[in-house]
């Protein structure tokens, strides 16, 4: 955990000098001036929940409570809350809309209970035990009800109960795009280019000439979405779908600032140091909560390598003087892009190999009981690990560091 005050740790990450090509994704148009400065009620959160899953939305609500006006929130699930049952934000009544039962009334299609998935949504009546089964359904009827609600919101931001923004960091993105273009992006996921998709989890941005071609020009796509949804295994594919199906395409070159992992094993890449981080995925309750505390007075962009100076008690720098770090690890999770070799006898040797392949490694991982190393091409915060060593490559770690510069903007925090 960073131990110094927010002021401290934003001087320290950001006061070097004006923007100059601050990482290799090219970001520095973010921090120019702002030509479409939004304000916070611009922007309307839609929050997909479930009955079953309260206790993180009382969670997600809480941590909002930090930066949030509850008018521009609209809960989104597949049961409805009665005025003594509501949520509250920030001392304010929210309401959870059935979007479920408004889509079929609207769309006149309950007749159709045949269908498996809203046979089992009948039956179960408010889909009491459903829990994230059921949000599939959510996704394509919660925009349209969020778009009818609040029709004058400039943007749109589609995200779970288990989803925190860093609204300073979304700020800055929306500031320097034209809500009057369709734009839709996110995390981009999936297979080839025509079917990838923005994860849910990890927050769906659109803005309102998006939506409005959508509902308003294509009306007929909107029902056939609407329908697809009973079925269908993937509400956030969908929604690509119909987009896709209404002209408006994925823009891939945002998202990388989007993320679909919890702060602690959240994957810092290279070329993502500096870049604006928007998005946490995957919170349990308490961990949402503790999230909404470390951020709360953040009212700058927060870079990926932020997530290190936030939550990391070690600087980077201080892996120069000791280089091993014991039951942690600063890998996480391995796949195909970390480079794992057996019959490493040592830590030393592991870490030999990580600079090795200097270009390529940002954190190692030794395992004591199989002699295994796992060389990585980024780093996470961590956690305790049991028989592993771990370590980063600090030089390089650094030298990417040393790149993040402070944003020219002048705009105002979002807030």
């Amino acid at each position: 955990m960073f131990l110094g005050s927010v002021s401290e740790f934003l001087n320290v990450r950001w006061h070097l000098n004006d923007i100059t090509g601050a990482s290799k994704l090219d970001d520095g148009w973010i921090f120019e001036p702002a030509p479409f400065e939004i304000d916070p009620d611009d922007v309307a959160m839609v929050i997909k929940t479930g009955y079953s899953t309260q206790e993180r939305l009382t969670a997600k609500l809480k941590a909002a409570s930090n930066t949030a006006n509850p008018n521009n929130i609209v809960l989104v699930g597949d049961y409805s809350t009665t005025p003594s049952s509501h949520f509250r934000c920030n001392g304010i009544e929210v309401p959870v809309h059935n979007a479920l039962a408004w889509m079929l009334d609207k769309e006149n299609i309950s007749p159709q209970l045949n269908k498996t998935r809203l046979k089992y949504y009948s039956e179960l009546t408010s889909a009491i035990n459903a829990g994230d089964r059921e949000l599939a359904m959510l996704h394509v009827s919660g925009l349209e009800l969020a778009f009818t609600m609040l029709p004058t919101k400039k943007w749109y931001v589609l995200l779970d109960d288990d989803s925190y923004i860093l609204e300073p960091s979304l700020k800055i993105l929306l500031d320097h795009l034209d809500s009057s273009v369709p734009h839709f992006f996110g995390n981009s996921v999936g297979g080839d280019k025509i079917h990838r998709f923005a994860h849910g989890g990890s927050a769906i941005v659109i803005s309102h000439a998006a939506l409005r071609r959508v509902f308003v020009q294509h009306p007929k796509v909107t029902s056939a979405s609407n329908f697809e949804s009973l079925t269908a295994g993937w509400g956030d594919a969908l929604v690509a779908s119909m987009m896709i199906k209404s002209g408006i395409y994925l823009e891939e070159r945002y998202a990388h600032h989007f993320n679909g992992e919890s702060p602690k094993i959240t994957k810092i890449l290279p070329e993502r140091f500096c870049s604006p981080l928007v998005s946490f995925h995957g919170l349990d309750p308490e961990r949402m909560v503790a999230t909404g505390n470390i951020f709360k007075d953040i009212t700058k962009p927060v870079p990926w390598i932020g997530i290190w100076d936030l939550y990391e008690a070690r600087t980077l720098s201080s892996f120069l003087a000791e280089p091993f770090r014991a039951e942690w690890d600063h890998v996480g999770r391995v796949d195909e892009a970390v480079l794992t070799t057996h019959d490493i006898p040592t830590k030393e040797d592991c870490l030999e190999m990580c600079l090795a392949n200097y270009d390529i490694c940002l954190a190692w991982t030794w395992e004591e009981e199989s002699h295994t190393c796992h060389v990585s091409p980024w780093i996470i915060v961590g956690d305790t690990a049991e028989q592993k060593f771990t370590g980063i490559n600090t030089q390089r770690a650094m030298t990417l560091s040393d790149q993040c510069t402070h944003p020219k903007s002048s705009s105002k925090n979002y807030d």
